[in-house]
């Protein structure tokens, strides 16, 4: 199951919270992996079972999952798994540390996902960008230097590797 939030504000509203809750509840029962996109205001409902907090009664596993001062019990499911997907800026700028410290991370990018020999063809178009946009601009009233987003309009740290992928496809 995957989640995603938004800036609609019904999907920041209470009903919007207790629905999402549901549905991973329901996942968690059934032993479903559960994949979270953008939805910072659930994750606080989750903190006993992200710190793997949970009481043992009669053989099954349950964990509290609460919004405000209502909780629930929820039966866990041995396979259960919570995956929390954020870019790492927004991570560190808008996820408490409390959370932060209680998830296992991964960083993932493009590059990593390239096999090697794409790896050193990415490498090699990284420089190839970074020595042009090195170049002086001459002109008869200012002498500046270019940046990488001038020529390569969207350049981001992942774009050499976007491209060589897609090429790799084509």
């Amino acid at each position: 199951q995957v989640l995603f939030g938004s800036a609609f504000p019904k999907d920041h509203s209470y009903a919007g919270i207790c629905r999402n809750l549901n549905r991973i509840k329901l996942c968690m029962e059934a032993g479903c992996p559960v994949v979270l996109f953008q939805l910072d205001r659930l994750y606080e409902s989750l903190y006993d079972a992200l710190n793997q907090f949970h009481v043992v009664f009669g053989g099954q596993r349950y964990v509290d999952l609460g919004l405000g001062s209502q909780r629930v019990k929820c039966r866990m499911h041995p396979d259960f798994r919570l995956v929390i997907v954020a870019e790492q800026h927004t991570a560190l700028q808008r996820l408490p540390i409390p959370l932060l410290n209680r998830l296992e991370k991964h960083r993932l990018s493009v590059h990593s996902a390239l096999p090697d020999t794409h790896q050193q063809v990415a490498l090699q178009l990284c420089n190839f960008v970074h020595a042009f946009s090195r170049m002086r601009l001459i002109s008869s009233s200012s002498k500046r230097w270019l940046q990488r987003h001038t020529p390569f309009v969207g350049f981001q740290t992942d774009s050499a590797s976007s491209l060589v992928l897609q090429a790799s496809r084509a």
